[in-house]
């Protein structure tokens, strides 16, 4: 509890203006069509019981960044880093630490 109470300590300190600023960024933007052009190891890592980025969007996103690695967190929301942190670590510990692969 205490990294979620740090977290949420944190973003009570957001001047409301930078929090609109990229709510509305977030509402107008897109950049799926720029998804396929990503060429760096990417981890999509998120917790398989998150109600606001759904497992179903996670693989979704998976499929449209090239060699992209899928990681849903069991039991965890959607702060996995909080939630799950030995999971989440060994997660990014292991995807860190496998070879790159050759283009």
């Amino acid at each position: 509890m205490r990294p979620l109470a740090r977290r949420q300590s944190r973003v009570a300190q957001v001047e409301a203006s930078v929090l609109f600023a990229f709510l509305a960024a977030l509402r107008e933007g897109s950049l799926a069509d720029r998804l396929s052009g990503i060429a760096q190891p990417t981890l999509i890592l998120a917790g398989e019981r998150d109600p606001l980025v759904r497992p179903r969007q996670a693989r979704d996103l998976a499929r449209e960044i090239p060699h992209a690695q899928l990681c849903l967190l069991r039991g965890a929301y959607h702060c996995p880093m909080d939630e799950q942190p030995t999971a989440f670590h060994r997660a990014l510990i292991d995807f860190l630490s496998a070879p790159l692969l050759e283009s």
